[in-house]
């Protein structure tokens, strides 16, 4: 594969092409600035209102400075619309890096991502300390004491770099504006102040400070540059920069700028006197040098012009320019931004080369040095992240030594080119040639290729064991036109694709064969032929295998239409059985369900199978589909299977087999999987029928037998108190009588009504007659009609009756039925206390109930308590079907009952019912 041309042969041949359209370029560009910044949309070009001689505010509140001159003259001259926004250096900083300016002019201390500087800076940025005249300055300031303080301009080129390199602790910095500063250094307030030059002396000078001095600080000079987001922009002000900076515009504005403060301090004879004298030298001068300045001014134009041309080329092709200075051992940008702008260190530089590559750039700075060679060329890796997670890029450099008028080599003036992209490509482009040379080469199918007269390029192994005579080649001797089996079958001049396959003696080996053979050509951009690439295929073989094939093929399909009738067979056994086969595997710990020997169904892995069992079925369960559970046995067994889709329980019947590989390991089990839950639920209902049958004979030979003493009992005493009431003459006795008569009558009154409603129950079940009513009424006199059955001295008998009126529509009479019966059982089991009987509005609806102080219900037989017949003490009368009459109420009208009851304290029994209650 063929390298790539070297960047160092084709810069020259970019360069000449580059020079044509460089002008067209920029007036591209400038014409696309004009058409972002609008007179709607100006551009927004912030300023610091105290940065003498650079930015200001002068006594009028205008915008002043040399920065403006500069920045309004190139705006102008581009036709760009912009405003000017005065304010704080550290407001400014936040205008722009918030993105609420567009462009600034400043001194940065370090490149940030994203923001583009002038390559041309706008003046120097000589750093200086002010200090009390007559007062040792300090040199550096490490120099510091721990109580010194310094004061520094928030948010300027100073305070930056002192805060990015620790210089000063935090606790010795003071920020001030720089009036501030001054003056309180010279009434001995402050001890130092760190500022640019420039600016200390014009606010000293224009505010008449004399009692300071400045004197040199080891912080390094800075650069005032323009700064932007916008690429374009800063191409634009660089291209003017340069152009000012040759013609010296850029000079003069910035004299004229130092000298703008002292302008008011000169006399007007003074001044006369002086702009004579100049105007007499200037005479002078443009007399003498006239015809030179013509010349220089033509070979000047044209020096602006090359080295725009080779800015924009270099800019173009992405070529980096470094000047190493041997003695300083410093590293700067001459062009580009591969080092940070203030430059680094030569040892700095190195630890951000690879190791592998330290000891070849060493070994060519040595040849440059020793002048061993004019120049060099190499490439290395450099790091452009961090230590800890480098990013590694490959870089090529040619260098060049720079002497001095000794001969001596001073500095290296080196090109570097970022090749990490083209090294990349080369590797691919490497591997893709492997990979397309693998491919032919590949024993699949014979290839070959030739070109358009037909003579032989190249041909894969496959080509040349199908097409052998006498053991020699012959794509080497013959055109392709006159090979054997080709000839009279394509010309030179077709270039149509053919495809076939023929049987005949290709190799002319005297063994006819079978081969296929296409034929394609290959074509260039105007639809020529250029190629033709012929593919073969030996099918003697796969022929003979085509027959055998076809005669496998017949006993197969045979063999398929009987096991497709089976497993249709088997099918419709399944689904009207509906049964369904299903796998277990061990490995993935999965079942799948399928309708038939193919068709899958459903899938569930071990967890989500034991999720829809029962605790009670989970180890049968396993059982089924582990057969490790089991030994390798097979099993059966019924299981309650929770069905979440239908959200009910569904009983199958679950035989399994084991399941295992050729080695003879478990891999799972089979089986089917029957529904049976009509046959389950059958069993089980006639198991419910059956014992429901016995507790209904039980319960009834007991109801009878409750029934027959029951209602003898409150008949005897009825029948023997009233033969006994004509002897008692005692009028207290016969009252006492009569109390135990009327009682026992009620007894038997309310075991016959429970009867009734029973009977009720079991034929017809309970018909409810809901009416409209005043509930609250109905109540009242229900509760005092029932009073008298309180018939304990030591019992309390309380009504709790919250409301005047309750409209309501229910059946009182069915209510009435479970009042009764509530404060009857209250009345058999309460001997001191109280009962309480009340109502309340409730969840739209009405809570009744009733509470006593009595023996209480052990929480054991809280849900028996409402089934018939149940009785928790046999010494106390009742037919144990009051309450479940009470329930049934309950059910009947959508409502709810229970009871609340602790052992030897007492019962609540309550009941609600919805209802709707009018309010009136």
């Amino acid at each position: 594969m063929k390298k790539r041309p070297h960047i160092r042969y084709t810069l020259r041949t970019i360069t000449a092409i580059l020079m044509f359209f460089i002008c067209i370029q920029n007036t591209m560009a400038a014409s696309d600035k004009k058409g972002k910044y609008t007179t709607n949309s100006p551009l927004t070009l912030v300023c610091e209102t105290e940065f003498y001689p650079f930015e200001y505010r002068d006594d009028n509140g205008n915008p002043e400075g040399f920065n403006i001159k500069v920045a309004t003259k190139i705006l102008s001259t581009l036709h760009i619309p912009y405003r000017i926004n005065m304010t704080s250096r550290t407001e400014a900083n936040k205008a722009f890096y918030g993105n609420m300016a567009d462009l600034i002019v400043t001194a940065p201390t370090d490149h940030i991502p994203g923001v583009y500087y002038t390559k041309t800076k706008l003046a120097r940025y000589k750093i200086k300390i002010a200090y009390t005249k007559g007062k040792t300055p300090i040199k550096s300031l490490k120099e510091l004491k721990p109580n010194d303080i310094v004061i520094f301009k928030e948010g300027n080129y100073c305070a930056e770099i002192v805060r990015s390199k620790n210089l000063v602790k935090p606790e010795q910095m003071m920020f001030r504006t720089v009036k501030q500063g001054l003056l309180g250094i010279a009434t001995g307030d402050y001890q130092y102040m760190v500022g640019g030059e420039a600016t200390l002396k014009m606010v000293m000078k224009k505010y008449d400070i004399t009692n300071v001095e400045l004197a040199e600080i080891d912080i390094p000079e800075g650069a005032v540059r323009f700064c932007s987001r916008d690429r374009l922009l800063i191409n634009l002000l660089d291209d003017k920069l340069a152009e000012m900076e040759h013609n010296g515009q850029l000079q003069k504005t910035y004299q004229n700028a130092m000298s703008i403060q002292s302008k008011e301090k000169y006399t007007a004879p003074y001044i006369l006197i002086v702009v004579f004298g100049v105007l007499t030298m200037v005479i002078i001068i443009l007399l003498v040098n006239r015809y030179v300045t013509r010349k220089i001014r033509k070979g000047m134009q044209s020096t602006i012009e090359n080295n725009n041309i080779m800015k924009k080329a270099l800019e173009i092709i992405n070529i980096n320019v470094l000047n190493t200075d041997l003695k300083k051992r410093w590293v700067t940008n001459i062009y580009g931004n591969i080092m940070p702008l203030t430059g680094l260190d030569v040892g700095k530089t190195m630890e951000r080369i690879h190791p592998d590559d330290i000891g070849k750039l060493k070994e060519q700075f040595s040849n440059l040095i020793n002048k061993k060679q004019d120049n060099t060329e190499y490439s290395y890796r450099y790091n452009v992240g961090t230590k800890d997670e480098p990013v590694w890029r490959i870089l090529y450099a040619n260098a060049i030594p720079e002497f001095d008028k000794k001969g001596n080599v001073i500095s290296q003036i080196t090109t570097v080119t970022d090749i990490t992209d083209e090294t990349k490509q080369d590797e691919t482009d490497r591997e893709t040639s492997e990979i397309y040379k693998h491919i032919f080469d590949m024993p699949i199918v014979g290839l070959a290729l030739y070109d358009k007269e037909g003579r032989f390029i190249e041909a894969n192994q496959v080509m040349r064991d199908i097409f052998k005579v006498n053991g020699n080649d012959i794509f080497e001797d013959s055109s392709i036109y006159d090979f054997p089996g080709f000839a009279n079958i394509q010309d030179r001049a077709g270039n149509e694709e053919l495809f076939f396959c023929t049987y005949s003696d290709a190799t002319d080996d005297g063994m006819p064969n079978y081969v296929e053979i296409r034929m394609r050509p290959i074509k260039d951009d105007n639809g020529e032929v250029i190629y033709r690439m012929i593919s073969a295929r030996d099918k003697t073989d796969e022929r003979e295998m085509y027959h055998q094939s076809r005669l496998n093929d017949e006993k197969v399909r045979q063999v398929s239409e009987q096991m497709m009738q089976y497993e249709n067979e088997l099918r419709y056994l399944l689904k009207g059985s509906q049964m369904r086969v299903w796998k277990s595997n061990l490995k993935t710990n999965t079942i799948r369900l399928y309708r038939d020997l193919h068709t899958f169904d459903e899938k569930y892995t071990f967890e989500e199978f034991f999720n829809n069992l029962d605790e009670v079925y989970k180890e049968r369960g396993r059982k089924l589909i582990d057969p490790r559970c089991n030994h390798g046995k097979a099993y059966n067994d019924t299981l309650l299977i929770n069905d979440k889709q239908r959200g009910n329980a569904i009983w199958y019947a679950v035989n399994s087999i084991p399941d295992y590989d050729d080695k003879g390991n478990l891999t799972g089990c089979f089986g089917l999987i029957h529904n049976v839950n009509d046959l389950q639920e059958a069993q089980i209902k006639m198991r419910k029928e059956k014992e429901r049958a016995n507790d209904s004979s039980r319960l009834k030979s007991t109801f009878l037998a409750n029934m027959s003493h029951e209602i003898r009992t409150p008949l005897n005493a009825i029948v023997g108190f009233c033969d006994l009431l004509h002897t008692i003459e005692s009028p207290e006795e016969k009252e006492e009588l009569l109390k135990i008569i009327h009682n026992n009558c009620n007894n038997l009154l309310q075991i016959i009504n429970d009867i009734l409603v029973l009977s009720e129950l079991d034929s017809s079940g309970l018909i409810l007659a809901p009416e409209k009513c005043d509930f609250a009424e109905e109540f009242n006199l229900l509760a005092k009609s029932l009073e008298q059955r309180v018939t304990e001295p030591g019992v309390d008998y309380i009504i709790d009756t919250p409301y005047d009126k309750c409209i309501t529509t229910i059946d009182k009479g069915r209510v009435g039925q479970v009042i009764t019966n509530f404060l009857t059982n209250a009345v058999k089991y309460t001997r001191q206390g109280h009962i309480k009987l009340g109502y309340r509005k409730q969840d739209n609806g009405i809570y009744i109930y009733c509470e006593d102080t009595g023996t209480g219900i052990p929480k054991e037989k809280y849900d028996k308590i409402f089934e018939r017949f149940i009785k928790l003490n046999d010494y106390i009368q009742g037919a144990g079907i009051g309450l479940s009459i009470c329930k049934a109420i309950a059910t009947k009208c959508n409502g709810k009952i229970g009871v609340e009851s602790e052992e030897g304290k007492g019962s609540t029994f309550w009941m609600w019912i919805p209802c709707e209650i009018i309010e009136e």
